[in-house]
C-alpha cells in the first residue's frame, strides 16, 4: 500500500500535475480552492460564499441575490 502511494506521489511531482486531476494541454486546469458545479446544478448559499463556486464548463455562474442569500446555477 505504501509503495503504491509513493508511486502516485512521485508521478504527481515529476509530471507537475495536481492530485485533483490531470489536465491535458489545451484544457483548463481546475483551481483546487474552488467548488465546481456541473451543468444545470443549483445551489443556495450566502453572498459571502458565492466566490468559491465555479461552473465546470467555464460558463459564468448565474446568481439571483435575495438579501444575504444567493441562488446560483450553471446554465450549461
Amino acid at each position: 500500500m505504501q509503495a503504491a502511494w509513493t508511486v502516485v506521489v512521485c508521478a504527481t511531482v515529476l509530471t507537475g500535475c495536481s492530485a485533483g486531476g490531470i489536465a491535458p494541454d489545451g484544457m483548463q486546469k481546475l483551481d483546487p480552492t474552488k467548488i465546481y458545479l456541473g451543468a444545470f446544478d443549483h445551489i443556495e448559499t450566502t453572498r459571502r460564499e458565492v466566490d468559491q463556486y465555479r461552473c465546470l464548463s467555464g460558463a459564468p455562474l448565474t446568481c439571483r441575490i435575495i438579501a444575504i442569500r444567493a441562488e446560483c446555477e450553471c446554465t450549461y
